[in-house]
């Protein structure tokens, strides 16, 4: 007989009993058949839930649903190394997930490796994620000490702690206030697996005087009890009153601030770095050393395997530079000192010819009062259009104002291989002659792109036009080309003899049209001068109005401008003439780019999320 149909009739003809004889059965009778209906409404439910088209899915694939599901939260605050005091672990959208279906519950009840991020907020949640649902798994714990010490009870911690040999994450957090016995009981548990420690916000016990608050003593010791052999990460934000003696041999990524004065010296930082030769990113933050310090330049730290080396949030140079100095690393690390303090007058703060600059033929200048930005890039196959950025310096606020950079910059051919260098790229509010000593130092420069401001001083900087103009119109029997257009004997350029290609840009204000006249004359002298020498330009670009607002009368003096430029397209020996309209950038001073999309970010940050004063940044003062 085929129930299939029947089964709804038969309760059909049950329901019409049951209202018939409820009044005659009994309260248990009644009881009895109550329950035996939640057990069929059960069966009943199951039987709809498994034939329902999402669980005919393959476990696998809800299991990437459940990640993905996962993901989309925003990133877990516990990896933040600037910790908020609401900062905690969301487990809220993983128990979501378990409360869909029984199916769904018991698979994710079943894969201990969802269940393996835990906070203090909740003790029964802490103890239940811990010891059941990630077991017999690793588990990562994330410790807001301002949050269990409200809590008042830490026996749930300390009984999770019994499990420290299956901790792979510690992240520490101190954010209003810290119970310093605690705290000793986390930086000397047992934990053998230990792979990422993070420390945030620590205050140090620091000493008081007439004075104030004076730098504090860093004390070096052996953290956990049996080592930390498998630790992979290390960020300690900021440097409290310790610092870790252990060999690391197996730390990849070291983040270290240094908010606090202290009497942390290069050696203790050296000597760090020294137990962990499997470094691949070391990132330093407000980085400063005592100003007497003397550090023995003889000792030499090996990195073979580095990657990135950034100093950021206005670290100070000359500490930056004293470091590196010893440090022996891959011509392949990429480097970032974002720096402030830099003197044109200490001999500390003029960098040396490091591996990463070593190589490099492409550089980019951009610098206004009080900043500085420098990009060294080095061509990645040759004859590619595709650069490999090397370094960065970018520096706020940091020179002398008077000094305005330009005797830090007269350094430039003692800290790069200008020598050897094809591509240059400038934006400087410097005088000309500054800019002539570095193009002299330049005999390979092939590709010279340089924009003027005429907006500020502008007769100044009108003269820096007419100057580089001129100087490169020099031969090197140091005899003038002639101004005036009189016939010369070809002979070599005085500066950059091997330029083929250039570009020109002119950031100004809308001007009256004699003085665009006037920058035209000086361009198309020069480039007349080098032509007659036998190098002529087989590009020249040129940009009489950058940023220039096309408002009112000002728009009838743009299109005449544009329209007497035209003529620099009948120049002698140019092969190619590109004019850029105002709204144009014709020079790309990140170089292809490579500015602040050159990071690995999935490198950087693979173990936690840096705060935005650390991140590499730039200012170029034309952009919003």
């Amino acid at each position: 007989m085929d129930l299939t149909n029947d089964i709804p009739d038969l309760l059909g003809q049950l329901q019409l009993a049951l209202n018939a004889r409820q009044q005659d059965m009994s309260l248990s009778s009644l009881r009895i058949s109550l329950t035996r209906v939640y057990v069929l409404r059960a069966t009943l439910c199951a039987q709809i839930n498994s034939r329902s088209l999402i669980n005919e899915l393959p476990n696998e694939l809800i299991m990437e649903i459940f990640k993905h599901a996962l993901q989309e939260k925003e990133p877990c605050p516990t990896i933040a190394l600037d910790v908020r005091e609401t900062a905690r672990v969301h487990t809220r959208p993983l128990l979501r997930l378990t409360h869909v279906c029984r199916q769904w519950r018991s698979l994710a009840l079943a894969h201990p490796n969802l269940w393996q991020r835990i906070d203090c907020h909740h003790p029964e949640q802490l103890e239940e994620f811990a010891l059941r649902r990630s077991c017999p798994g690793p588990f990562s714990l994330f410790v807001n000490m301002s949050k269990y010490a409200e809590l008042g009870d830490q026996s749930a911690l300390r009984f999770v702690l019994f499990y420290s040999d299956r901790l792979r994450r510690l992240d520490i957090a101190f954010l209003r206030r810290h119970d310093a016995y605690l705290h000793d009981q986390l930086l000397h548990l047992s934990c053998p697996n230990l792979e990422c420690l993070t420390v945030t916000n620590y205050p140090p016990p620091a000493r008081l005087d007439g004075r104030g608050i004076s730098p504090f003593v860093v004390v070096r010791k052996s953290l956990f009890q049996e080592g930390l052999l498998r630790l992979r990460a290390l960020a300690i934000f900021p440097i409290p009153d310790w610092l870790p003696t252990n060999p690391l041999p197996a730390l990849t990524h070291l983040f270290l601030y240094f908010r606090w004065k202290c009497d942390l010296r290069t050696a203790h930082v050296l000597s760090l770095l020294a137990g962990s030769p499997s470094l691949e990113m070391v990132h330093l933050s407000q980085f400063d050393l005592p100003s007497d310090e003397r550090p023995n330049e003889r000792t030499h730290v090996h990195l073979p395997l580095l990657k990135h080396i950034l100093f950021s949030n206005r670290s100070f140079l000359s500490s930056s530079l004293a470091l590196l100095r010893q440090l022996i690393i891959p011509a392949s690390a990429r480097t970032y000192l974002g720096c402030h303090n830099v003197r044109s007058t200490t001999a500390s703060s003029i960098l040396p010819i490091l591996p990463s600059t070593a190589g490099a033929d492409h550089l980019a200048i951009v610098n206004n009062d009080d900043s500085l930005q420098l990009i060294a890039c080095t061509r990645s196959h040759v004859g590619s259009s595709q650069y490999e950025c090397a370094f960065w310096l970018s520096a706020e606020e940091t020179i002398i104002y008077e000094d305005n950079f330009a005797t830090w910059l007269t350094h430039l051919p003692e800290m790069f291989p200008l020598t050897t260098l094809t591509s240059l790229q400038l934006r400087l509010t410097q005088p000309g002659s500054t800019v002539s000593r570095i193009l002299r130092a330049c005999p390979s420069l092939a590709t010279l792109e340089i924009m003027f401001t005429l907006s500020y001083e502008l007769e100044e900087m009108e003269n820096a036009l007419v100057y580089v103009c001129h100087t490169l119109s020099l031969n090197k029997a140091n005899i003038y080309t002639s101004w005036d257009l009189d016939p010369y004997p070809p002979a070599e350029p005085q500066l950059c003899p091997v330029l083929r290609s250039l570009t020109i840009s002119l950031e100004c204000e809308v001007r009256p049209i004699a003085d665009y006249i006037r920058w035209l004359s000086v361009i198309s002298t020069m480039v007349h001068a080098r032509a007659r020498m036998g190098r002529p330009l087989r590009c020249l670009r040129v940009q009489p109005m950058h940023c220039a607002e096309r408002n009112g009368a000002a728009g009838d003096i743009i299109d005449a401008v544009q329209e007497a430029y035209t003529s620099l397209a009948e120049a002698d020996g140019v092969e190619e003439f590109v004019l850029h309209r105002s709204s144009e950038e014709p020079i790309d001073f990140s170089m292809q780019g490579q500015g602040q999309g050159a990071w690995d970010w999935g490198e950087v940050e693979r173990y936690w999320t840096i705060a935005e004063d650390d991140r590499p940044r730039f200012y170029y003062p034309w952009r919003a």
